[in-house]
């Protein structure tokens, strides 16, 4: 019984957590109503500033480079950790008391969060190795 109170509880929370963010962008009425036809020019000109931003590189072009593939490399490294750490978890839960299956989902969860540290620290150092020659970090 308790656990199902739990349960209930935690899936409520999140359920309203998810929720009611979305009741928050529901105030004003017509005066505060955004003007539509001037939205779409404004997207363009946020997406044009945003694109330039990022593919600029006159200046200090090879450090800006390097950081660029190192950022997008940690981030697609993050998101495949990410995903290893989550089917350990699965692997875990679905064990059902099988010893070896607990091993093999902890080594997995271990090697995961070791793998972060890693991609983590190579990030720290690129960082402050284009850093101190003189680029502009990422």
């Amino acid at each position: 019984m308790f656990k199902k109170i739990i349960i209930i509880s935690v899936l409520l929370f999140v359920g309203i957590s998810v929720i009611l963010p979305a009741y928050a962008f529901a105030q004003g009425g017509d005066e505060t109503a955004p003007n539509l036809q001037n939205l779409n020019a404004s997207l363009v000109n946020v997406g044009k500033t945003g694109y330039q931003a990022t593919t600029d590189y006159s200046s200090d072009s090879i450090y800006k480079i390097i950081g660029a593939v190192v950022t997008f490399c940690v981030s697609l490294v993050g998101v495949v950790v990410t995903i290893f750490i989550i089917y350990g978890g699965w692997l875990w839960m679905t064990a059902s008391g099988n010893e070896d299956k607990v091993k093999e989902a902890q080594g997995i969860i271990k090697n995961s969060v070791i793998a972060l540290v890693i991609i983590f620290a190579a990030w720290l150092l690129t960082q402050t190795v284009i850093g101190f020659f003189g680029g502009s970090q990422v």
